[in-house]
């Protein structure tokens, strides 16, 4: 009997040791926000109300990049990639805003259709580089500040 208790506990440590990923296999991937717009563009990103960075670029090139982990879950875009956020705003020329959230799904503000928290909005390059580029489209549905 006292060996069918220390079974599951086992399976447990054995599962740890092996890096055992319950919700499939992980796909490590390079985020880029570009700019493709000569306007100024700022990026904020929040976490429960609270600022946890910002990005900045005057005219076009890459605001920000870095390495992310889907974490196994797969089209959903990893928060690691922006520090847990679950918010962030997008400036244009300080003028405009487009704010993206999660909140029962993804959503944003004025609504559109694409949406950065989500991989699907990105332009897929090759299974490990992701690409979001911002355009003058982006800028003209921004509400004004």
């Amino acid at each position: 009997m006292k060996n069918l208790l220390l079974l599951p506990l086992l399976l447990i440590i054995s599962c740890l040791f092996q890096a055992c990923d319950l919700h499939g296999p992980r796909t490590k991937r390079k985020y880029i926000l570009e700019n493709g717009t000569g306007r100024e563009v700022k990026i904020d990103f929040y976490e429960n109300g609270n600022l946890k960075g910002s990005d900045f670029l005057a005219g076009k090139g890459i605001i920000s990049e870095g390495l992310s982990d889907d974490l196994g879950m797969g089209k959903s875009l990893s928060p690691t990639f922006y520090g847990f956020s679950d918010s962030i705003i997008v400036i244009f020329d300080s003028k405009k805003a487009q704010i993206y959230y999660i909140k029962n799904g993804l959503q944003s503000k004025p609504q559109i259709s694409s949406n950065i928290l989500s991989n699907d909005s990105y332009v897929i390059e090759s299974d490990k580089l992701y690409r979001y580029i911002f355009t003058e489209e982006d800028y003209e549905n921004a509400e004004k500040l």
